[in-house]
């Protein structure tokens, strides 16, 4: 009796650390991780208040904020997204913002001036980066950066029209800065 007591605490010591390790490995700083596909070098992410003052030797410290719209060729969402990106400038251009927009690639991606071109969508800057330099998880990513060259704002993955309208207007404020 005391044999199968004990097996069966063993059993369930066995199941509970499983689902412990299971947990600990799919979860970050005690939220889920993204599930959507991305490249496998891109791990970490930028959070509002982070400093990011640069990008592929480009310095992001000016009199505009910028968006960075992280992106690959060969990534579906990114190129669905396309016409929202597209909206984005053509509603900064109707307007006096202070805005740069920056197409932010691997360098290893030669295909994506092509997206840019093929989707009409013309960016203020093409900057291509090293894979594991920009800490983004998941393609599409924008991140809004202030012209101190801080974190604002970060969205990731394909958006719902809900989260296009709360980009519209994070980026197209004319007073933030």
């Amino acid at each position: 009796m005391l044999a199968r007591l004990l097996d069966h605490a063993v059993s369930i010591a066995a199941v509970t650390l499983a689902v412990c390790a299971v947990f600990a490995l799919t979860t970050r700083d005690g939220a889920l991780t993204n599930a959507r596909p991305g490249p496998p070098s891109l791990s970490a992410t930028y959070r509002p208040g982070d400093s990011l003052t640069s990008v592929g030797g480009f310095s992001l410290v000016s009199d505009r904020r910028e968006l960075l719209v992280v992106m690959r060729s060969n990534c579906r969402f990114c190129a669905s997204s396309m016409s929202f990106y597209r909206q984005v400038a053509e509603r900064r251009a109707e307007g006096a913002y202070r805005l740069t927009i920056v197409a932010v690639a691997p360098e290893d991606d030669a295909d994506v001036v092509a997206l840019l071109d093929q989707n009409e969508f013309g960016p203020d800057r093409v900057v291509k980066v090293r894979p594991d330099s920009l800490r983004v998880r998941v393609t599409p990513t924008l991140v809004l950066v202030n012209a101190s060259g801080v974190v604002e704002r970060i969205w990731e993955g394909a958006l719902s029209e809900a989260d296009e309208q709360e980009v519209l207007e994070a980026v197209l404020a004319t007073d933030a800065s």
